[in-house]
């Protein structure tokens, strides 16, 4: 995906005029400027430039006079230098120079190109060998990059935004960030590290609150792989997938995930404003795998879903058979309210947290 800025100004095109002192256009015997003007180069891109206009005026150039400030002149004889700042603005803009020569006059459009921005990459996910990725890019005005760790290196040049990556050894996700600045534009790429059999599989601690406004926080060992997440405690599987490029795991609603005990166990999901995801099977819920540097664990807060209600947690439904719905749905085996996969490196006890299920009575 492309980040792109900027809206390139309406550009009129070079006007050049030529007049005499008086204005008085009415008047046939208006006397015809002395001053003509050779050739101009005062069309300019966004960045800060230098131009120059060649008049011929018998008088001498006497003085000149520039509309904008942002719009400058020297004079050496019959050249006058023209220099622009960089125009950080979306819009392209213009001067008028008035170049006299006595009473006479002469006027040129000086125009400047309003500020262009477009790379090739909004983010960028990298596997843990070295690595040299070169991303398109397009600015007119002057770009400097820097980046937020000594791993990554980062460079301009052919209209390239070329990133250097050494080899992750760490044993876990890493990212970090390259900054970009073009005009009054500040912006960044984030950039993530990782291989999911060395980074991301194995084993996890499954932390969760029994209720929503719950402090006290409970856990259930884990195991995450590309196709579910698995719950030995419990001897259940959640049944999931996991997305390469956003770095997240995945899973829905009403999935069997196995038997415990005598009960047949589906996931559903707790939503806001007391709502949840019953029997249908439509919603999706998803966390974002991540390293906590300071803390010096990697986690993955689960806590989206395709729900317009949002999502407070997944609960652990079990049925009379192995059929989810209003008829077989007995209550729920345990309520896991702000799950967070937090991983270890070898499994331990969970705290007990687990209930009976009350069974529903007959109709």
């Amino acid at each position: 995906m492309k980040k792109i800025f900027g809206l390139l100004g309406f550009v009129l095109g070079l006007l050049v005029f030529a007049a005499c002192g008086s204005d008085d256009i009415d008047n046939p015997y208006a006397k015809v400027s002395s001053i003509s003007v050779d050739s101009a180069s005062v069309l300019f891109q966004a960045a800060p430039g230098t131009g120059v206009v060649t008049v011929t005026a018998p008088n001498g150039i006497t003085k000149v006079v520039s509309e904008q400030p942002w719009c400058t002149t020297t004079v050496n004889g019959n050249v006058v230098t023209v220099q622009v700042e960089g125009n950080s603005d979306m819009l392209g803009r213009s001067s008028l120079l008035t170049i006299y020569s006595g009473e006479d006059y002469a006027q040129v459009t000086v125009q400047q190109m309003g500020f262009i921005f477009a790379l090739d990459a909004s983010s960028i996910v990298s596997g843990d060998d070295a690595a040299t990725l070169s991303y398109g890019m397009n600015a007119n005005a002057d770009v400097a990059v820097s980046t937020s760790a000594d791993w990554i290196t980062a460079s301009l040049g052919n209209g390239t935004l070329e990133v250097k990556l050494t080899a992750n050894t760490t044993g876990h996700i890493r990212k970090g960030y390259v900054y970009y600045e073009a005009g009054a534009l500040k912006d960044s790429v984030s950039v993530t590290q990782y291989d999911f059999d060395k980074d991301i599989a194995g084993n996890y601690r499954l932390l969760y609150r029994e209720t929503e406004n719950a402090t006290e926080l409970y856990y259930l060992n884990a195991v995450v792989s590309r196709d579910s997440i698995s719950l030995p405690d419990l001897g259940l599987r959640l049944p999931a997938s996991f997305d390469e490029s956003g770095i997240s795991i995945n899973f829905q609603c009403g999935q069997y995930c196995g038997q415990y005990g005598s009960y047949y166990v589906y996931t559903a999901f707790s939503l806001g404003g007391g709502y949840w995801t019953a029997y249908y099977t439509t919603t999706t819920a998803w966390g974002v795998f991540d390293y906590d540097n300071e803390a010096g664990y990697q986690y993955c807060a689960i806590d989206q879903s395709t729900s317009s209600r949002g999502f407070t947690g997944f609960t652990l439904r079990a049925c009379s058979e192995q059929n989810f719905s209003a008829d077989t749905e007995l209550g729920a085996l345990i309520d896991l309210y702000s799950p967070l996969l937090q991983k270890v490196d070898g499994a331990g006890g969970a705290k007990e947290a687990l209930k009976a299920p009350a069974l529903k009575r007959g109709k």
